[in-house]
C-alpha cells in the first residue's frame, strides 16, 4: 500500500537584493511515492534542496505547487489543528538540530508528544522502555547539555518514536557523529524499519544511504531514483 505520495511537489523561494528579487526553486516538481514499510535514503549535495523536501513531506511547510498525499489524503487541505493531529500520531520528524529541550530531563524530552497530546498523562513507561532501547536509560534524569553528540542524537530518536508512528522521517541524523555512534543510530532505525515504521532518512554519507532499500539523489531541487545494485529501480520509486 502506497504511504505516501508527492506529486507535482515545488518549493520557491525568493531572493532579495540590491536590484530587486529572485527566485529559485529549492524543490521542483518532485514525483515520488513511497509504501508502507519502505526504508528509504535520500543523497545530494548541501542546498540540493534536501531538508525543504523533508519539511514538505512532514507538513511542516506549505508547498508552492503540489500536494503531498499520505495514506491518499492531500496533506494540506487539512486545518491547522487536523495536520498538527497527524504529526503528532503519525508522522515522526527527527531535525538535523536534534531540538531537545535544554531546561528538562532526557526522559521528559523523550515524553514531549505525549505531553503535548490531548491525551497527556504522567505515566512515563514508554519513555524508560526507550531509552532503554537505544542504551540511555541510565541518563533519564540527565539534562541534554550532559550528553555527548550521539547520544542527543539517540533520545531524539527515541522521542521521534515515542507515539509508533508510521513515518519517521529524519534529516541527516548522523551528522557529525563518529564511525561507532553512526552505526549505533543507523541501527536503531533499521530496527524501528523492520518493526513497521515508513523511514525517509536524508544524507550526504554513502555508507548511511546504504541502509536504505530505496534510494534517491537529490540535484538543484530535483529527485532521481538511483538504480538498486543490479541496475534495476526498484518499483516503489515510480513517479
Amino acid at each position: 500500500m502506497i504511504l505516501l505520495r508527492a506529486v507535482n511537489l515545488s518549493k520557491e523561494f525568493r531572493r532579495r537584493h540590491a536590484q530587486g528579487h529572485t527566485s529559485f526553486s529549492a524543490v521542483s516538481k518532485v514525483n515520488f511515492s513511497i509504501a508502507e514499510g519502505d526504508m528509504v535514503t535520500v543523497t545530494g549535495r548541501s542546498g540540493s534542496g534536501k531538508t525543504t523536501l523533508l519539511t514538505l513531506l512532514a507538513g511542516l511547510a506549505s508547498p508552492t505547487s503540489g500536494t503531498v498525499l499520505f495514506k491518499g489524503e492531500n496533506m494540506y487541505v487539512l486545518s491547522d489543528r487536523n495536520l498538527s493531529s497527524l504529526r503528532n500520531k503519525e508522522i515522526s520528524f527527527v531535525p538535523q538540530g536534534m531540538g531537545l529541550l535544554g531546561n528538562v530531563t532526557v526522559l521528559d524530552n523523550v515524553r514531549t508528544p505525549q505531553l503535548f497530546a490531548a491525551e497527556s498523562g504522567a505515566d512515563s513507561g514508554r519513555a524508560e522502555f526507550l531509552l532503554e532501547a537505544v542504551g540511555l536509560r541510565s541518563l533519564a534524569l540527565e539534562y541534554p547539555q550532559n550528553l555527548s553528540g550521539g547520544e542527543m542524537r539517540r533520545v531524539a530518536i527515541a522521542r521521534a518514536l515515542f507515539n509508533d508512528p508510521t513515518l519517521l522521517i529524519a534529516d541527516e541524523p548522523t551528522s557529525d557523529l563518529d564511525p561507532e555512534n553512526t552505526r549505533i543510530v543507523m541501527e536503531l532505525l533499521r530496527k524501528a524499519n523492520e518493526q513497521g515504521t515508513t523511514i525517509i532518512v536524508v544524507t550526504h554519507e554513502q555508507d548511511v544511504a546504504r541502509y536504505g532499500s530505496i534510494r534517491f539523489f537529490m540535484d538543484n531541487g530535483e529527485l532521481s531514483p538511483i538504480a538498486d545494485i543490479d541496475g534495476m529501480v526498484p518499483p516503489a520509486q515510480r513517479g
